[in-house]
């Protein structure tokens, strides 16, 4: 995602996400009362924001494990990357002096 895009996305998708979820938390504690709708925008409101800025920051990390995931059940991704088990480096002599013998 490009421009404005790239910022309204995470804004809107946590608005959905914490909308539905603070509704089903907040029945799941106190249930179908007379303040539910109350108590239910109280929580939406105080954790919009906080869903909203992690999701700035989390999802493009997200997207990447994404890909690496879908690669990996294809097929087209080392179970191993490089940084949890490095490639053996090659050893190479060319000049190099010896230490103990003073490079004789």
């Amino acid at each position: 995602m490009d421009g404005k895009a790239k910022y309204l996305f995470p804004v809107l998708a946590a608005a959905v996400i914490v909308f539905f979820v603070s509704s089903v938390i907040t029945f799941a504690n106190i249930g179908f009362r007379a303040d539910f709708v109350t108590r239910w925008l109280s929580a939406f409101i105080i954790r919009w924001p906080v869903g909203a800025v992690l999701g700035f920051f989390l999802l493009p990390q997200v997207a990447k494990l994404t890909a690496q995931v879908v690669a990996l059940i294809e097929g087209k991704l080392d179970p191993l990357p490089e940084m949890i088990a490095p490639k053996p480096r090659k050893v190479s002599n060319h000049g190099t002096r010896s230490r103990i013998t003073g490079g004789r």
